[in-house]
């Protein structure tokens, strides 16, 4: 299922609050995940995906940050 934590007008804040979604309970995962830095090419979770967890059930869960397509514009500054 899908579940939408939030909207953010500020990427910085979206991907701040997603990695803040599952980090309380990350102890209680097998695996836990968070997106840094790290070029595209290492980590294999998928482009928007901030925050990857495995429960220990074996149930895979990710927290990604979608932008919709021109938002950038719409909320880009007039010059």
């Amino acid at each position: 299922t899908t579940e939408i934590l939030g909207c953010y007008v500020l990427r910085d804040r979206a991907l701040a609050a997603a990695k803040e979604a599952l980090k309380e309970a990350r102890l209680e995962y097998a695996q836990y995940d968070e997106r840094e830095e790290e070029p595209e090419a290492e980590w294999p979770f998928g482009e928007d995906v901030v925050v990857h967890a495995v429960a220990q059930t074996g149930e895979n869960y990710t927290v990604a940050v979608k932008t919709v397509p021109g938002a950038h514009k719409i909320h880009g500054k007039a010059h």
